[in-house]
């Protein structure tokens, strides 16, 4: 049986499929997402800064193999993931994401979810003190 891997996206289910090089790493730069992989053993061309703190590469090689290599270094990596019909959208797994309502969406009932998915953040700014929601909708800490 395979396993079939999909994320929810303005209603509708996306399929998914791993990227068959591509990864993404946590690194403040290239160099130091070159020297992480240097240190396990594996190669990597195409890099790039995508975001502050990480790095997207491709892995030249066995890419399970690799992405092993690299876990038991500490590294923090995700696969990068590719839609599974057309291989073309690329998705990334990063470590924040954005969460905005429908503009008819009543207050109450966006508080009822976050009570029911019971959310938290596992790491917030030192001067966090909860969240609110803007008119919009999007969720948004309150500093």
């Amino acid at each position: 049986m395979s396993q079939s891997n999909y994320f929810w996206q303005g209603g509708r289910k996306i399929e998914i499929k791993k990227d068959n090089s591509g990864i993404t790493i946590h690194a403040d730069n290239v160099s130091e997402a070159h020297q992480a992989a240097n240190e396990a053993g594996v190669d990597l061309i195409e890099t790039e800064s995508i975001a502050p703190g990480l790095v997207r590469a491709n892995i030249i090689g066995d890419r399970e193999q690799s992405v092993d290599k690299l876990r038991t270094q500490n590294n923090i990596l995700h696969h990068v993931y590719r839609d599974q019909k057309s291989g073309q959208s690329e998705y990334l797994i990063t470590e924040s994401f954005f969460i905005k309502f429908k503009p008819d969406t009543p207050d109450n009932r966006i508080l009822e979810y976050f009570t029911a998915e019971n959310p938290s953040l596992l790491k917030s700014p030192s001067s966090f003190t909860g969240v609110s929601v803007s008119r919009d909708k999007s969720l948004s800490a309150v500093c």
